[in-house]
């Protein structure tokens, strides 16, 4: 099997007047097994394996217009342009208007907008396509999934990188498993669900 040695997905969470928007970066990075761990893997013949690390965590602040946010984006995108996998922008409530800014900033990679429900969605992954062409996916889906990654350490957190780490670290504290925040604001989190579903697949 070939392995992509290094990939990057970014998850933006748009906010509105009382929500920051917000990001996060999940790198992918293929560790190859050295002799002596193929050795001593046996019969399994450990090849190696994909590792996932949350290098970004940051948000504008309130009332940022959105051509801004976008800028923002493509600022951060830029920085991993060779290697960047995937953009998944939050596009709910947001309309189509701020969705075509994205596509026409020249992200090096078409963003995939995602419509965030209350409900349970079908499809791969627990998504499904709806009428204006974005993906749907069920905001308890997107948590549960975070939840997961965390419990079972699918990815470790670089917290020099992140400059909004305390923050994000007290917004996923503060998650419950049905999507609604006990108090606060939940922008970081859902920007790092929002990578966390598309990067892990």
């Amino acid at each position: 099997m070939i392995h992509s040695p290094l990939r990057y997905t970014i998850g933006v969470d748009l906010g509105k007047l009382r929500n920051h928007s917000a990001l996060a970066v999940l790198e992918r990075r293929y560790h190859a097994a050295t002799v002596e761990e193929f050795i001593r893997s046996g019969t399994r013949g450990y090849q190696g394996e994909e590792r996932y690390t949350v290098i970004g965590s940051d948000r504008l602040a309130l009332g940022t217009p959105y051509p801004r946010v976008v800028q923002w984006v493509k600022e951060v995108a830029d920085q991993y342009r060779k290697d960047l996998g995937w953009i998944v922008v939050d596009a709910t409530g947001v309309g189509s208007v701020v969705m075509d800014l994205f596509h026409q900033a020249d992200l090096g990679v078409r963003p995939i907008g995602l419509t965030v429900t209350t409900e349970h969605t079908s499809g791969p992954g627990g998504t499904r396509v709806n009428p204006s062409g974005y993906q749907t996916v069920s905001r308890m889906d997107l948590l549960i999934k975070l939840q997961l990654a965390i419990q079972e350490k699918k990815f470790r957190v670089d917290t020099k990188k992140c400059r909004e780490w305390d923050a994000l670290r007290q917004e996923l504290a503060g998650l419950s498993l049905e999507g609604k925040r006990r108090s606060g604001q939940d922008d970081l989190a859902f920007a790092l669900a929002l990578a966390v579903w598309q990067g892990l697949r």
